[in-house]
């Protein structure tokens, strides 16, 4: 009856899950990013024997199925991500901390023979561009006032701390062996 074909077609699509899986799991272990909406099922031919409506104790379900995934080149994605974030900044010298690949919302658009259009809505958290080296020689020697304001000009600085030890020390060590900078991320 239809009904045991049907019973059997869905036991077999039960098994899509792990297949799409696998599928990611290989798309990632080649560099590439897998774009899990795209996953789809692209030939699908079943035969039954006996044929349908036919009185039978046994019967036998062959199927042939083609499942394909898009993936993307990882770095080809952070690339398009850094390219909209420096646009968006207009010249700001901030650094991108998270790409937000791993967690965007991806939709496909359209389907092609050999090619899918998709969005992609990351969610992007840039900071302060800090290079620990250069703050360390612009402050070397200077007084606390001084070390904070030439701090806080860098883009995306939101609070400077400085703190001296032994307490009576009142400027910041000449030798930028003896700086130490410690970032924390704005709440």
């Amino acid at each position: 009856s239809q009904q045991d074909i049907d019973t059997t077609k869905q036991k077999v699509d039960e098994s899509s899950s792990q297949i799409k899986d696998q599928l990611k799991q290989q798309l990632e272990q080649n560099g590439y990013f897998a774009i899990v909406d795209s996953f789809e099922i692209t030939k699908d031919t079943t035969q039954v024997a006996p044929a349908l409506d036919q009185e039978a104790t046994e019967f036998t379900i062959k199927g042939d199925r083609t499942y394909t995934m898009a993936g993307v080149k990882k770095d080809d994605l952070k690339q398009l991500i850094e390219q909209a974030v420096a646009k968006e900044q207009q010249g700001d010298a901030q650094k991108i901390t998270n790409d937000g690949i791993d967690n965007a919302v991806y939709r496909v658009l359209e389907r092609k023979s050999n090619s899918i259009k998709f969005t992609m809505q990351p969610t992007v958290t840039t900071g302060a561009n800090i290079q620990n080296d250069t703050i360390k020689k612009d402050v070397a020697g200077k007084k606390k006032g001084e070390t904070e304001n030439a701090i806080k000009a860098i883009s995306g600085v939101k609070s400077v701390e400085v703190k001296y030890s032994p307490f009576w020390v009142t400027k910041t060590p000449k030798n930028t062996n003896k700086i130490t900078i410690e970032l924390k991320k704005a709440q």
